[in-house]
């Protein structure tokens, strides 16, 4: 295990494996929670399900992070972590604003069909 200040650059830090251990564990629980409470949808909440299973198959394996970080040229580990992370929240915003774009778009339409519909009585 590599201790702290040695200089290493690849193998992920243990507060940080720490931290995306809990990290993911407490995402998962909370979608859990809000499912179970019927407050979340599930097709919504199985992305975040995946995340924090990804976040923490990062901390557990520290090897497989090493292993694509030395394949696609990170400086380290941590590099390839946040990048994918970053990557993958970016396409959940992408997917997001489609979703309020359709949602927008089917809000105007029912505000115009009650419009008429008001004035018609």
């Amino acid at each position: 295990m590599i201790s702290a200040g040695n200089g290493e650059k690849n193998m992920i830090n243990l507060t940080l494996r720490v931290l995306l251990i809990s990290g993911s564990l407490f995402t998962l629980v909370f979608m859990l929670y809000r499912i179970r409470a019927s407050k979340a949808q599930i097709k919504d909440s199985v992305f975040w399900i995946f995340f924090s299973v990804l976040l923490l198959a990062f901390a557990v394996f520290p090897g497989v992070t090493r292993w694509f970080s030395l394949r696609l040229g990170f400086q380290s580990p941590i590099n390839f972590v946040l990048l994918a992370v970053i990557f993958i929240l970016v396409i959940q915003l992408f997917f997001l604003s489609m979703k309020i774009s359709r949602l927008d778009a089917k809000l105007r339409e029912l505000t115009q069909r009650i419009a008429i519909d008001r004035k018609d009585k």
